[in-house]
């Protein structure tokens, strides 16, 4: 039995290893499948809440080792509950100091490498321009985000906001891929009619 199920009781481990659980991700698929774990699962948690913030950070660690591009590796952090957000960048420098303490320097260094990468799409999060690009995006209806538009166009309407819209880090905030073709056509538009808040001109006929 690996080293994820020895953090429970013997008898659920077994009940788990016997469904086929082999880690974060696996269990949370099971669970919705096998409602007989799921209530032995959920009694456990009940008793032991801090397993839920391990499983959350092991699930999103074995997102973060599969994520290939900086959209994987940005989708993987917007996933996780704001709470948990904070400790999950310590949680994987942990990591890569144990795997280095174990003397797998190159796998160490790679998490490393790779947490750099996500260092900085997380401070590109702080981003006037990209805070705006996010909201703009992640907006649940075209009202809505002519909305987000109208409020931010100081910063929508540059070409900035539509480059930052058309690449890959984008494609982490989209629910779907269709919504943020979308978003992307309407940028183009609203940008090209100019500023929303322009004057409007009223002809009056002669009284």
């Amino acid at each position: 039995m690996d080293d994820f199920l020895s953090m429970f009781p013997p008898k659920l481990a077994r009940r788990m290893h016997a469904a086929g659980v082999t880690g974060p991700s696996s269990l949370l698929e099971i669970l919705q499948e096998n409602e007989a774990l799921d209530r032995e699962f959920t009694r456990y948690v009940q008793k032991h809440p801090d397993v839920v913030l391990t499983l959350t950070l092991g699930a999103l660690l074995e997102q973060f080792l599969l994520a290939e591009t900086p959209a994987e590796l940005l989708a993987v952090y917007l996933a996780a509950p704001p709470e948990v957000r904070p400790i999950f960048p310590m949680a994987i420098a942990e990591v890569a100091d144990a795997l280095e303490a174990e003397g797998h320097d190159d796998e160490a260094e790679a998490m490393r490498d790779r947490l750099d990468e996500l260092d900085s799409l997380i401070a590109a999060l702080d981003d006037p321009l990209i805070a705006a690009v996010g909201k703009f995006l992640s907006a649940p209806n075209e009202a809505a985000a002519r909305a987000v538009y109208r409020r931010r166009h100081r910063v929508l309407q540059t070409i900035q906001a539509q480059r930052a819209l058309d690449g890959d880090a984008a494609m982490a905030i989209a629910p779907v891929p269709e919504q943020l073709e979308a978003r992307r056509e309407l940028l183009r538009e609203l940008r090209a009619a100019g500023s929303p808040h322009a004057p409007r001109h009223r002809l009056r006929g002669n009284r």
